[in-house]
């Protein structure tokens, strides 16, 4: 299986990651951070029915915010 590592620049506007589904991924990661210190925010998005540990988006606003999403059961994506 191919893990992911996604880098944002989001210097030049609010950007936003839509992560893929969940039914398509299972067993795989995706490890994205915000690389930049400005004030834009990445938005990380999910595809369809699926969650973020219940919610639909989660918001990254610090340079090196980064986060580590793995498939959990259902169509939930759980932080690691």
């Amino acid at each position: 299986s191919t893990d992911y590592i996604v880098l944002w620049d989001t210097s030049g506007a609010n950007c936003s990651q839509t992560l893929p589904a969940l039914s398509s991924f299972r067993g795989r990661h995706i490890y994205i951070v915000k690389t930049t210190s400005d004030a834009n925010t990445l938005t990380i998005n999910i595809a369809g029915g699926d969650t973020i540990f219940g919610a639909g988006s989660l918001v990254l606003t610090t340079q090196s915010s980064a986060h580590l999403f793995a498939p959990a059961a259902g169509t939930d994506w759980v932080i690691l």
